[in-house]
This record gives C-alpha cells, sequence and structure tokens, in this order.
C-alpha cells in the first residue's frame, strides 16, 4: 500500500446516502467504509445493506469492493471474518495513480 493509499483510507468520515448514520456495529470497520445504502425500505424486495469499501480495499468472499447483505449483522460477520483485505487490482491502481498526479 502506497502513502497516498494511507493517508486517502484514514480519512474518519464515510459518505452515507439515504441519511443513514453508521451503524454502531460498524464503527470498528469505519476506516474500511466508503459509503453505506440503505435498501431495506424497498419492502420485501428490498437489497438489503451495500457497505461500499474505499478504494484500497476489497472484500475477498465475494470478490468485490462492498459488502452486500440482507441486514446489518451479517454485513459485520463479513468484517469480523476477516474477508476484508488490501486490494491490488488495476482499478485501485489507477485511482491511487490520478491521486498522486493530482498533487
Amino acid at each position: 500500500m502506497t502513502v497516498d493509499m494511507l493517508a486517502y483510507n484514514l480519512r474518519d468520515e464515510p459518505k452515507v446516502t439515504k441519511n443513514v448514520t453508521i451503524p454502531t456495529s460498524l464503527k470498528p470497520y469505519v476506516m474500511y467504509i466508503d459509503e453505506i445504502e440503505d435498501y431495506r425500505s424497498q419492502g420485501k424486495d428490498g437489497d438489503g445493506y451495500w457497505v461500499h469499501l474505499k478504494y484500497g480495499y476489497i472484500n475477498t468472499q465475494s470478490e468485490i469492493h462492498s459488502v452486500h447483505e440482507d441486514n446489518i449483522s451479517q454485513c459485520v460477520e463479513v468484517f469480523k471474518a476477516g474477508f476484508i483485505k488490501v486490494c491490488g487490482c488495476e482499478e485501485c491502481h489507477r485511482h491511487f495513480m490520478a491521486l498522486s498526479l493530482s498533487k
């Protein structure tokens, strides 16, 4: 992980959509979280929670840059189980290269 990646990921406040606050159970993992989307209000066909990870992290369970589960407890279990790892994919590298060029 480069210095730029570390600086970007040390931001404290994630973006949150739909006036959703960070649930207390996810606060220990805020360093990994960029944004949370809550689609539970869509009824039985709702799409649950999407916890989008900051650039440089990946959910190795699903191989995507987010945690998508039906409820927060299931999201927390993904974090607790250690599935969130440093990501070295091309998309993350491009993002951090762009950050370093913009400085």
